[in-house]
């Protein structure tokens, strides 16, 4: 049985600063924010990082998600840009843990592919490699490294994906659901959804044609979903999946904009995503009405710890990665200690651990 209330948010998109974004993302109902790769391309400004999160609580919204700043696969081969992912990586788990997110996601490398005769599991071997170093800080800071599904080569399938979830074995990995890429990669996102189960920490909802990753309002097409056509994803079924999983649950509904075609702009694509989604929930149902709210981030955190004292064994496994002791009091206290600025960035990684 779902919630009767749902959180929408969606993540950082298109050209303008965050402390634009946010207070656009509350002025078109929005209750929850995916920093996406804004955040860790900030991690040199302490003073940027500090407004963005002053300016998210003082909006009322859910600080819900960030994006590892690059959204390249090429850094699993030795060399600069694989010492660059060990670096930024973990300066990008850190900045998450500041902003008091519940996931980063993560895209699987795919350089190696390149090389002629590099089977699977050493491309699996490879990524566990590389993102072990960011896995330990979310261990420590209690963020989920969610390992996303692409449509560029491997890591655009549920096997890659677990087999490096399987290799890194920690409680702080789990996946990121992008129904876009599922269904350009000519995946089902309903059967990803289920497959990810208690493990899935975080979502990135919208549509296309089937062809490319034009972040589309769900069932809409054209510049800013302006016009009816032949969506590629089955709304209805991929919502009961994740409500099947119970990921409403563990955190917001996310959705995932972008300005890929001619004529897009931001602000009316932030109206048309929310309007598309929240049409969808109050239509697919399952057997109770839905309410949606704009600002529910209170009443979040007491929904997913009463079904965790429900006893509910997958749920309960699930708490682990959406759980955090309050991450904003424990944080100061440790900086506060230490003397230092209020940041939880590589400059000052030394002091934070």
């Amino acid at each position: 049985m779902h919630s009767a209330a749902a959180v929408i948010g969606i993540n950082h998109f298109g050209k303008r600063p965050l402390d634009e974004t946010l207070p656009a993302l509350a002025r078109h109902g929005y209750g929850a924010v995916d920093y996406s790769a804004a955040a860790g391309r900030l991690a040199g400004d302490v003073d940027a990082l500090a407004v963005a999160r002053r300016l998210t609580r003082d909006l009322g919204l859910s600080p819900a998600a960030t994006h590892f700043r690059s959204f390249g696969f090429a850094f699993l081969t030795p060399g600069g840009r694989r010492d660059t992912f060990l670096r930024e990586s973990v300066e990008d788990v850190r900045v998450a843990a500041y902003l008091g997110v519940r996931a980063i996601a993560f895209h699987l490398g795919n350089d190696l592919a390149t090389q002629p005769g590099v089977p699977e599991r050493d491309l699996a071997t490879a990524n566990a490699e590389a993102l072990r170093p960011a896995v330990r800080v979310a261990e420590q800071e209690g963020v989920v490294v969610a390992l996303e599904n692409h449509c560029h080569g491997f890591g655009d399938r549920w096997e890659h994906l677990v087999a490096v979830a399987d290799l890194l074995a920690s409680p702080a990995v789990g996946f990121t659901l992008d129904s876009g890429h599922a269904v350009v990669a000519g995946q089902d996102p309903a059967l990803l959804a289920r497959r990810m189960g208690a493990r899935l920490a975080l979502t990135h909802l919208h549509d296309n044609h089937g062809t490319a990753d034009t972040h589309r309002p769900a069932g809409r097409c054209g510049p800013n979903g302006e016009e009816d056509g032949a969506a590629a994803v089955d709304w209805p079924a991929l919502i009961r999946a994740l409500r099947e999983v119970g990921y409403p649950e563990r955190n917001v509904w996310l959705l995932e904009g972008g300005t890929q075609l001619p004529g897009d702009d931001v602000e009316r694509l932030l109206a048309a995503h929310r309007a598309c989604f929240v049409t969808i929930l109050r239509h697919v149902t399952d057997g109770n009405q839905v309410s949606v709210h704009r600002r529910d981030a209170e009443s979040a955190e007491p929904r997913r710890e009463e079904r965790v004292n429900r006893g509910d064994a997958e749920t309960r496994r699930a708490w682990s990665f959406g759980h955090r002791e309050n991450r904003e009091n424990r944080e100061s206290k440790r900086i506060e200690a230490r003397g230092v600025p209020l940041c939880a960035l590589s400059a000052f990684s030394a002091s934070l651990r």
